[in-house]
Formats: C-alpha cells, structure tokens, sequence
C-alpha cells in the first residue's frame, strides 16, 4: 500500500504583515481617487506592473520561479507611489518603483534581507534625482487628467510652506479631512491613524516604534514650534502636513528593518523622530521622514546586538547559576 502525501502550499513570509499593508491602503486609494481622479488608479496600475516585470526580470536573472505570495514588490511599490504627487508623470513613477524594488529590495535578496526600508530609498532616490516633481503638488482636491505628461499648475504644499519658515493658511478642517495639496496619499492622516491601529492590532506594526516615533515628533513639535500660532497649532501643523502619520505606519515598523529587543523599538522610534523633525527643519528638503528611517535603521541594527547581547550573557549566566 501506497503512503500519500499532501503538500501545504506555505505562504511567503511577507505575505500576511504586507497584506495588511495593502488593506489599509485602500481606504487612501478611495479617497485619493475621489479627490483626484482616476489618475491615482492608473498611477498604481503602473507601479504595480512595474514591481511584477521587475520580479520577472530578477528571477530571469537568477533562474528561479517566482513564488505567487511574495507580495512584498507590489506593497513596496504602492507604499512609494502614494508618497508622490498626482500630478507626477508616469515615468516619475516608473523610476521610483523600480529604485525601490530592483536596488531597494532585490538586489539584496528580497523581502527578509533589506538593509535598509526599499520604499523610502526609492522615494529618497527619486526626489534627489527629481526634486521639481517630487515637491510640487496640484492643487487640492482638482481633478487631474491621464496624459502622460501633465500641464497644470503646481504649488508649494503646506509642508514646504513650513520649511521655508511661514504658516499654512489651512482651516482647522481643511487640515484635518487632508484637503490641501501634497502627496496623494499623505493627507489623509485621520485614516491613516486608523489604519496604525489596525496594522499593531494585527501584528503587522508593533507599536513601540511608531507610538515613540509619533510621541517624538509631537514633542518637539510642542515645545520647540517652528511657527508663531502656539504650541498645539504646531503640532497639528508638523503632524498632519509633513507625511509623519504616513511614516509611521508604512516606514518606520517595516518587518525586517525593525529592531527585536523592546528597548531598541523605543530607542529606534525616538531617534527617526528627532532626525524626521531635524531633517524637515534644517535639511534640503521639506519632508525628512524617508531620510530619517534611512539614518537610523542601521542604528536600531546596532541597538539590537548591544541589548541581545546582554540578554544571552545574563540567559547564560543565570543558567550557570
């Protein structure tokens, strides 16, 4: 008699924390498309084909097949795709994709083996190569056309009325429902506090290093403002216009850039906070959080063999006991 054996198909490792990545998207998706057009669709479209021919090239390459639940290229290309303006061409979106997967993420091996967060290389990346169409936005809540090249009127965003040392016109509400000019999928910071929570309560994020990074970035919004209107105005401003809830949820607690040890998280979150406001304040550019999670990641690297360290010799010296 014959012995059957059935095969579990196993999922990829990056399948379950990236899928929810994707489901709190999609409320951003909705919104963004509203607002703009279906432009942010089409946008996405071509991040997404380009993070899939990217992957086909690199198994090419490589002489391998590409595993179905590997979804890690597609997230990624999302997650830096609606960091950039509506009004952006599509080749603006090619170039930042395949930054972010080809030497963001696949030349080191792929999901797991990153040194680094591929999204904000790639964005990082691309608004050093691109700048004028990185930091550029169409005004809010305009509908924005499919062409490939647009001709439409762009303005400063908030954030980078902040950085060049003004105040934001913005009503209390305006600011708080996203509608104001920036990065199609930054604005909406309301959902994106929401979907912090669901990503934590999934185990998705964990939480010690979005909730220090947050707490960070309010503090020194708080007691250091950079605008004349008052402490709580500022932290609105510096919360809401700079991309920090958006940071938080899709950069800061990325799975494999992570550090393991509690204290690390904490310590890694209250560094990218400082470097973020730092970064947004004295830095070239008027959002500092991709830069930020650049800097301190090899940090939280390095907090983790310290205090993993020292908890092996004490496992060690206890056990000896």
């Amino acid at each position: 008699m014959q012995e059957t054996t059935t095969r579990r198909t196993t999922l990829h490792p990056s399948f379950r924390p990236f899928r929810d990545y994707l489901v709190t998207m999609v409320p951003l998706v909705i919104l963004a498309t509203y607002v703009y057009g279906l432009r942010v669709l089409v946008m996405l479209a071509i991040a997404t084909v380009t993070a899939v021919l990217c992957d086909l090239l690199v198994a090419l390459f490589q002489l391998r097949h590409i595993r179905l639940s590997d979804i890690s290229s597609v997230t990624l290309a999302w997650i830096v795709t609606l960091m950039l303006p509506v009004a952006a061409s599509y080749g603006i979106v090619i170039f930042a994709v395949a930054a972010t997967v080809l030497l963001g993420s696949r030349a080191f091996g792929g999901y797991g083996n990153y040194p680094l967060h591929p999204s904000a290389f790639g964005f990082a990346l691309t608004a050093i190569s691109f700048p004028d169409a990185v930091f550029q936005f169409s005004k809010a809540s305009t509908r924005v056309g499919l062409g490939w090249n647009l001709d439409v009127d762009l303005y400063q965003a908030p954030a980078g009325t902040l950085h060049d040392g003004g105040v934001p016109l913005l009503d209390r509400s305006d600011l708080l429902l996203g509608n104001f000019s920036g990065p199609m999928g930054e604005t909406f910071c309301l959902l994106m506090f929401a979907g912090l929570i669901l990503l934590i309560v999934h185990y998705a994020n964990t939480a010690q290093e979005p909730l220090s990074f947050l707490v960070t970035c309010a503090f020194i919004a708080y007691y250091y403002p950079r605008v004349s209107a008052g402490g709580l105005e500022s932290v609105l401003l510096e919360m809401f216009c700079t991309g920090i809830p958006y940071a938080a949820c899709y950069l800061v607690a990325e799975p494999t850039v992570r550090p393991r040890h509690p204290v690390s998280k904490v310590l890694y979150g209250i560094l990218t906070g400082i470097l973020t406001m730092l970064i947004a304040r004295y830095g070239v550019f008027e959002r500092g959080a991709c830069f930020a999670v650049l800097l301190s990641v090899p940090f939280g690297y390095y907090l983790d063999r310290l205090f993993l360290a020292k908890k092996e010799e004490k496992e060690v010296a206890d056990g000896e006991e």
